[in-house]
């Protein structure tokens, strides 16, 4: 037989491991749906271990080489996986994020940060913890005021957060699937599913988005509640053609069902957006005659958030 020359897997930098990341076809019998095949875009595998890795490259990739040898630091607000990207970058080039947040409520986020070399710094305590648009601000006027000491990456406003997926990730999935009908993503600052939804509507018009946001009453690590947000940076309702609530006990199920069901070891959001996707698509199932395909964002991996899970759901760690 003809052997084919074999792919190099030597790389010089473990940022060139960025995207590419598979699509998997999920099973009808387990999702249940006839007419709408599903399939999981497993951000959780880049190197740094979410979707997030892309986002953090785009913005500082074409910038760190000039900030290492200014010897400034990175300043970042991130509640764990924009900052875990960062870092991984800045560590590469011999230097260091400073993040400033409110939002890191989950302890083996803020460990593993440490773990990188990252610097965690508190909010001030006379920014409301409740008030996105107050915590922006303030980082914006801290960066502003140490403007020499920082390269603000600001992931709230810069062009390549949801550039970066409308010409990574989007084109990835076209590569993959050609047409799509159905989009579903966690929405955070919106980058991922704006910027995908962006490139994919300009391929198929009526293409349907869903964006996933936690119920008002829950918490969701990397995603917010409708009260949360704010029209900052790529976030725009219109561009979505529904918002949808998710419980964090949904959530939980849906990473159960993902990682027992299919080995995909995801983290909350991405369960919250697959008891999404079926929630919606089940419905919309029942009313379709031709074969579509819809896929979801599975964002980052379980075991950044295995104490949020014991603290929800403690029977699961009980045998």
């Amino acid at each position: 037989p003809v052997r084919c020359p074999k792919k190099s897997r030597v790389i010089d930098c473990m940022t060139d491991y960025i995207g590419n990341t598979p699509l998997l076809k999920m099973n009808p019998e387990k999702t249940g749906l006839t007419n709408i095949q599903l399939y999981a875009k497993c951000e959780h595998l880049n190197p740094f271990g979410s979707i997030k890795d892309r986002t953090a490259s785009g913005m500082l990739s074409p910038h760190i080489k000039d900030v290492a040898d200014q010897n400034r630091k990175i300043l970042e607000l991130s509640s764990g996986n924009a900052a875990r990207g960062l870092q991984a970058i800045a560590s590469i080039h011999g230097t260091q994020l400073e993040t400033i947040s409110n939002r890191i409520r989950i302890d083996e986020m803020r460990k593993m940060l440490q773990l990188q070399g990252c610097s965690v710094q508190p909010m001030s305590d006379d920014v409301d913890a409740d008030d996105a648009n107050a915590a922006l601000e303030h980082v914006d006027a801290y960066a502003m005021d140490h403007k020499d000491a920082y390269f603000y990456t600001d992931q709230y406003r810069n062009p390549n957060n949801d550039g970066t997926h409308y010409s990574m990730t989007a084109r990835e999935i076209i590569e993959d699937l050609n047409k799509i009908d159905f989009f579903i993503g966690s929405v955070g600052t919106a980058g991922s599913t704006i910027g995908i939804s962006r490139r994919l509507r300009e391929r198929n018009p009526y293409l349907d988005v869903t964006g996933v946001i936690s119920d008002k009453d829950d918490f969701i690590p990397g995603i917010r509640h409708k009260d949360e947000m704010f029209y900052v940076g790529p976030f725009d309702e219109h561009k979505y053609d529904r918002l949808t609530a998710v419980t964090a006990q949904q959530a939980i199920d849906g990473v159960i069902e993902l990682i027992r069901d299919y080995g995909i070891m995801a983290g909350p959001s991405s369960g919250a957006t697959y008891k999404a996707a079926l929630d919606i698509l089940r419905d919309m199932d029942k009313t379709l005659t031709q074969p579509t395909n819809a896929v979801f964002i599975v964002c980052d991996r379980a075991e950044m958030y295995l104490s949020y899970f014991e603290e929800r759901r403690p029977d699961i760690f009980s045998s």
